[in-house]
């Protein structure tokens, strides 16, 4: 997902944010973490995250994008919501 952040694509920055969230989602799941959303998951493991206000702003960030078609990021955000998917990612061991 990192290498597929392109500077000079904008279109990049919405589908890497996109596909970092659904990624995360599904460790969540795979670890057994039970709820009807993510947010729900994501509670679960409050006080565990290393980054805990970061990992909730980058989902939150995936949700405007997923429901809003005027919001629009630049590369700079969607690479600061990498970073905190990743983090997110190795506290729940995936990576």
């Amino acid at each position: 997902i990192e290498a597929q952040l392109k500077r000079d694509e904008e279109h990049s920055y919405m589908v890497c944010v996109l596909e970092a969230d659904k990624l995360l989602d599904q460790a969540l799941r795979e670890r057994g973490l039970s709820g009807k959303t993510m947010a729900e998951r994501m509670k679960q493991l409050q006080g565990k995250w290393t980054n805990g206000n970061g990992v909730w702003a980058a989902h939150k960030l995936r949700n405007r994008l997923a429901h809003d078609t005027d919001v629009r990021i630049d590369y700079e955000r969607s690479r600061q919501a990498l970073i905190a998917f990743k983090q997110g990612l190795k506290d729940v061991g995936a990576i």
